[in-house]
């Protein structure tokens, strides 16, 4: 399962001033790997399981029509769309190349849509390849490394490593002259020198970290020292390659908004700052999330109640930039609003009484 948070690779998850919104659009509920790390399938939450396996024609049409109606109300000219999952390419390439020219009829005269793909790309082929290119889908491939560190976590339902599959479909994107990037999680105690050279040495210009998904409850499960800093061993070799000799020649966004922050600058992913998020997932059943990978906090907790199969209503505020409203009412009508509401409520007050109960033992 690809993170929102790099969907696709590098994009902003967070609404800085001037700064699109951008679709999640979860068309596969499924997936054909099983990595130990999946924040939807492996840490606890089963929502996953009550989904259809592909999004249904009547729940895509749903969220263009959605979508079209952000765009207008708030007068965003370019819609990003990721085609995310699950694993996407589970989808079919006929009937995403099928959703990609359904997405541009119903924007047309609206917004310009702006397409990708987050897979773990174990599918690719030449009929993929060739959806990509006609399309003009952008690619990120989730990779952790070589066979060593990938297939450590990265496998499939028989407990097998993806490396060389994954491998594979990215030396066909790579041999057909496009440009696909990576998504690769920081293993605890991974090397990360060895990491990124791999990536290198593939031919790879766009490369992109994301932090490993624990709570403040769990993460003892995974780093018992509190004095520990294996995120921080495994990129610090990064940076210092990465500034020395790459900078200009590989593209690295976690090091770029890490140094953006710290000039200063708007904060652009939720993994750093606190900017309002600038995603807006969309299930395979139509229902509406932000960052879904808040999933490791308990099962149904991204859950907020609401679909694009539901009334939208009149424009109501959905997003604040830069601390300003922003009237964007194609995704929340009043009774949506109100509703997510009492459930951020709720959510935030059993948040505290559980930090309460703990602190009081």
């Amino acid at each position: 399962m690809p993170d929102p948070r790099g969907a696709l690779a590098g994009s902003p998850s967070t609404a800085a001033s001037g700064s699109p919104l951008q679709f999640i659009l979860k068309v596969a509920s499924r997936c054909n790997l099983n990595c130990s790390y999946c924040y939807v399938y492996n840490k606890g939450d089963n929502t996953w399981q009550s989904r259809p396996s592909l999004m249904p024609a009547a729940v895509f049409t749903a969220a263009v029509g959605r979508i079209r109606r952000f765009c207008q109300s708030s007068g965003q000219s370019v819609a990003q769309i990721v085609f995310h999952g699950g694993e996407p390419c589970l989808a079919g390439a006929a009937r995403l190349k099928a959703w990609c020219r359904e997405m541009r009829d119903g924007l047309r005269g609206v917004a310009s849509p702006h397409l990708a793909i987050q897979t773990n790309g174990t599918l690719i082929d030449r009929e993929w390849i060739e959806v990509f290119r006609d399309e003009g889908i952008r690619i990120g491939v989730s990779m952790d490394g070589p066979a060593a560190i990938h297939d450590a976590f990265r496998v499939d339902h028989q407990g097998r490593g993806s490396h060389a599959a994954v491998e594979e479909g990215l030396r066909r994107l790579l041999d057909a002259g496009l440009s696909p990037e990576v998504l690769s999680v920081v293993p605890l105690n991974g090397d990360g020198l060895r990491t990124y050279e791999y990536f290198r040495s593939l031919g790879i210009k766009r490369i992109n970290f994301l932090l490993p998904d624990y709570t403040h409850e769990t993460k003892r499960s995974a780093v018992a020292d509190p004095r520990a800093t294996p995120v921080a061993d495994f990129l610090m070799p990064v940076v210092e390659k990465w500034c020395l000799e790459d900078w200009q020649e590989t593209d690295v966004p976690l090091f770029r908004q890490i140094a953006e922050l710290v000039l200063g600058g708007p904060s652009r992913w939720d993994q750093f700052g606190n900017g309002p998020m600038g995603i807006v997932c969309v299930e395979a059943d139509g229902a509406i999330e932000g960052l879904d990978v808040l999933r490791v906090c308990g099962d149904g907790v991204a859950a907020v109640g609401l679909s694009v199969l539901q009334d939208a209503g009149a424009p109501r505020v959905w997003l604040g930039s830069q601390g300003k409203q922003v009237e964007v009412g194609a995704f929340l009508s009043e009774v949506e609003r109100l509703d997510l509401a009492d459930r951020l409520k709720a959510l935030l007050a059993r948040a505290v009484g559980q930090r309460r109960d703990t602190d009081n033992h």
